[in-house]
């Protein structure tokens, strides 16, 4: 449990979790604190020891009331309690329904807000209720720390274009002056694409560069990252990311003892990647990580659930131990860790050994889907999107579904303007298999994925896949082997592979006609066929010749 002290009780039925959370998420921005199952649970913890503790620990019980409250035995059983323990209970009903059989004796002379007109009407008469000395205003605009704002992550919806304009004026700011806590934050915000914000590339290793320069290892690290993977307009360089982990190691190896945390995550990073001259250390990492997350830093329990996740599949405790840990990261608000759960529990992440341990739950999905796309990650709005259209985990919805599947290829498409080659690939897919509200379309499809391929040996490998096997594009041999070649050639396992799987009597020929007029044997082929045929010539005139000779 996080607090003892938080306002309001939140009681819901499970088919309203998603409504509840929607709306303990608006409360909360009014700066009224809530405690909701199971966000709230302390992750190990008996549901009936702590849903008692947080009654009898709150000022009042909030009943999120829908008819499907009138058949719930925990519903009755928390409003007795409520009772029982003298607390205001207020009834929010999210539709147009009244309490039948017990409820109805318990709940007939409470107070009622009917939220199913106007929820927002209906959120200010209840801030109202709870606090009547407080001035009703809109929920709060950013901060204008723009970068300590994004670096905190709190949950919330975003005014997109106005997140947009205040993070481009302190861009200016900063890199004119400004110190290089600020440069990094910034330049993260931009990296990660969050919040509404749309990723740019150029501009974070532009802040990280500042950054870097005046000795800040945290930017360090991602320039480092960035130039492994050639993003920003960075050439590709191996030796340049490691030149950078290697300072950013030496720094760290000091700090970290000194319980600093970031350094920490950093270091087991580090040790877990093979880089900046350590060697692989799956014990140091996950040791790191640990004091990391321990102490409630929810960077390092998303770090550490992530090790888990990756390196403990042989281990039959360590699902559940990731599961912990994303638990204890997505409760501060950490939106990775929200996407993640939405993950495991729709059985799309590493399903095949989370499914031993966790029951696929796609209500429990859509709600972790739900707080991850409120943060504006883009994934989590496609997916929430896609499951408000066919009624998957949530209640069937053509207009939610719009709404979040636009959110969601919205952003993509600005990422991919200006020159993302993940967003440029995932767009170019979309248009490819006409998903997400996405109207296919194979001319926009190769356009995209081209512009990917063009910036990531990666992404044109994908692309040669695609032309081969025909893939949401024409079949073409030809252009599957153009763009794979060159990168097989290079020694590149993945083109090679790929090349095989789908393309290889096309590639053997390639190879044997290479063979053939590369090494020059075709032309001395041709050479000496010539020269043969020109003796044949020269013996058969002479041959005329005697003939003719003989014949006088």
């Amino acid at each position: 449990m996080r607090s003892p002290d938080h306002t309001l009780f939140v009681s819901h039925v499970t088919e309203d979790r998603i409504a509840a959370n929607e709306i303990v998420h608006e409360i909360e921005r009014r700066g009224i604190s809530c405690w909701i199952a199971p966000r709230d649970v302390t992750p190990g913890n008996p549901f009936d020891p702590e849903i008692n503790y947080a009654i009898e620990s709150c000022q009042a019980m909030l009943l999120i009331f829908s008819d499907r409250c009138n058949a719930s035995e925990y519903i009755r059983r928390e409003v007795t309690v409520a009772g029982e323990d003298q607390k205001v209970i207020i009834v929010f009903r999210i539709e147009d329904a009244k309490p039948k059989g017990g409820l109805r004796i318990r709940l007939s002379d409470l107070h009622w807000i009917d939220a199913f007109a106007s929820r927002q009407h209906a959120i200010d008469e209840l801030i109202r209720l709870i606090d009547p000395g407080r001035e009703v205003k809109a929920a709060p605009a950013p901060s204008s720390d723009y970068s300590e704002h994004v670096a905190n992550r709190s949950r919330g919806g975003v005014d997109a274009p106005k997140e947009n304009e205040e993070a481009d004026r302190l861009y200016r700011l900063l890199i004119n002056r400004g110190d290089a806590a600020e440069q990094y934050r910034l330049g993260r915000a931009y990296e990660e694409g969050l919040r509404g914000l749309v990723r740019d590339y150029r501009k974070c290793v532009h802040l990280y560069k500042l950054a870097a320069d005046k000795g800040n290892p945290a930017a360090q690290f991602r320039l480092a990252l960035l130039f492994r993977k050639g993003r920003g307009g960075l050439t590709k360089s191996y030796e340049e990311s490691e030149r950078l982990y290697k300072i950013v190691a030496e720094h760290d190896k000091f700090v970290a003892d000194k319980g600093d945390t970031e350094a920490q995550i950093r270091l087991g990073r580090l040790y877990e990647n093979h880089s900046g001259g350590l060697e692989t250390s799956y014990v140091k990492a996950e040791r790191l990580y640990k004091l990391a997350a321990n102490k409630g830093d929810a960077v390092g329990q998303y770090r550490l659930a992530c090790f888990y996740e990756e390196h403990g599949y042989h281990e039959k405790n360590r699902p559940l131990s990731a599961l912990r840990y994303f638990r204890l990261a997505a409760d501060q608000g950490n939106v990775g860790a929200e996407y993640a759960l939405g993950e495991i529990f729709s059985h799309r992440r590493f399903h095949f050994w989370f499914s031993e341990e966790v029951e696929k739950n796609d209500r429990e999905a859509a709600v972790w889907y739900l707080r991850a796309a409120q943060n504006g990650y883009a994934d989590a709005q496609l997916q929430l999107g896609s499951m408000y259209k066919d009624g998957v985990g949530v209640e069937k919805s053509e207009r939610e579904a719009a709404v979040w599947l636009r959110k969601g290829v919205e952003w993509y498409r600005k990422a991919a303007e200006l020159g993302d080659p993940d967003a440029q690939n995932w767009l170019g897919w979309m248009f490819a298999k006409g998903r997400y509200g996405v109207e296919r379309n194979e001319q926009q499809a190769i356009a995209w994925l081209t512009k990917a391929a063009e910036q990531d040996d990666f992404f044109a490998v994908k692309l040669g896949e695609m032309y081969a096997k025909g893939d949401g594009i024409q079949e073409d041999k030809r252009e599957a082997i153009s763009w794979m070649l060159p990168l097989a050639e290079k020694g590149d396992w993945f083109a090679r592979e790929t090349l095989r799987k789908y393309a290889f009597k096309e590639w053997l020929a390639y190879l044997v006609f290479s063979w053939i007029w590369k090494d020059g044997i075709f032309p001395k082929v041709l050479l000496g066929l010539a020269k043969l045929f020109g003796v044949i010539l020269i013996i058969i005139f002479l041959v005329g010749c005697i003939v003719l000779w003989l014949k006088r």
